[in-house]
């Protein structure tokens, strides 16, 4: 993935689920350059800051916010980003395209294709 620059005004926006409820901020916004998806790198907890990657499909921003159709629980529960790199690794991609029940993660090359679905 890639630093998106076109959604750069994003970052420090607080993320809301599809109820209002306060997910987390936005560290980094970033595009699949393979699928050209857009993920927003989100930091939740106060003291703790835990991060993982939420797709950006629907968004609604306004007001330093940004509004996602999504329940709260399906970010906490996705697979978490041990660095800012994570998102490089192709099965940390591959666990977050199917725990976000998405389609079109391109298939690796090879041997390690069957492990890829």
């Amino acid at each position: 993935m890639v630093v998106s620059q076109r959604h750069r005004e994003w970052i420090g926006h607080r993320v809301d689920d599809q109820h209002g409820v306060r997910i987390g901020t936005v560290e980094e916004v970033f595009i699949d350059p393979e699928t050209t998806l857009t993920w927003i790198l989100v930091a939740m907890g106060r003291f703790t800051r835990r991060h993982t990657l939420v797709p950006v499909r629907d968004v609604v921003p306004g007001d330093s916010r940004l509004w996602m159709p999504i329940e709260r629980s399906d970010v906490t529960s996705a697979p978490r980003a041990t660095g800012r790199d994570a998102w490089q690794r192709g099965s940390f991609r591959s666990l977050l395209y199917r725990h976000y029940g998405l389609t079109g993660l391109p298939r690796r090359r090879g041997a390690s294709a069957a492990t890829a679905s």
